[in-house]
């Protein structure tokens, strides 16, 4: 485990277009996978089967190209995303919204094993002392680290008030492209997934091929 701050030149630059970037950033795992070209995938916690699916599709689909999957370890459309990178044998990137050390020493059963995995094939990491525990502002501030850190950001299921809601407002006003999957009308999981389409503050996204198009077309070049 290693603290940097924004002057080591292994800190991720793309955090340097935050306000205020994590200072020091804790990282367990391949340094080298912050730097890499990267997709933000985020959703609700209390996913469906299809948001299950479509999670784990579009994360193997960016993995598949050579791009990281940044989420936020939590059970549901985060932990599928995790997954579906693991499983196309790409890296993943999580960022946790509690310190390193209390989060590994916290964790059990499927949660402590893709954390693992992801260590082994990417990265945890924290803007939070590794003792640290969570608490309700620190997942919301951790939001505004998994938009910095995709140069797009996918909302797969959210409710209405979703934490990856405020991570979609995160990357607009980052300036980063917003993607949502749009889901059933009326079904819970997807309001707030809907809601930012019909608003304009998404587009839809209609598969993985439609990802793949805006990460190697739309975003080529060097970040």
């Amino acid at each position: 485990m290693i603290g940097i701050g924004p002057a080591d030149p292994r800190y991720p630059r793309r955090l340097l277009d935050v306000r205020c970037p994590p200072d020091p950033l804790w990282i367990d795992g391949d340094h080298l996978a912050l730097g890499m070209r990267a997709v933000s995938i985020v959703g609700t916690r209390r996913m469906t089967p299809y948001g299950a699916r479509v999670a784990r599709e579009l994360a193997s689909a960016c993995a598949g190209v050579g791009f990281v999957v940044v989420s936020g370890l939590a059970q549901g459309v985060d932990s599928a995303a995790h997954e579906g990178a693991l499983e196309a044998r790409g890296r993943t990137v999580a960022v946790l919204g509690a310190g390193l050390t209390f989060y590994l020493e916290d964790a059990r059963g499927r949660r402590r094993r893709l954390a693992h995995a992801i260590r082994a094939r990417g990265a945890l990491i924290s803007e939070f002392p590794p003792d640290a525990p969570p608490k309700k502002w620190t997942f919301a501030q951790r939001d505004t680290t998994i938009a910095a850190l995709g140069e797009v950001t996918v909302v797969v299921e959210a409710p209405v008030g979703s934490g990856a809601l405020i991570t979609a407002e995160e990357a607009r006003r980052l300036g980063r492209p917003v993607y949502a999957v749009p889901g059933p009308i009326g079904a819970a999981a997807s309001a707030g997934a809907n809601a930012l389409i019909a608003t304009g503050a998404a587009k839809a996204l209609t598969g993985a091929a439609m990802l793949l198009e805006v990460v190697v077309h739309a975003c080529a070049g060097p970040r």
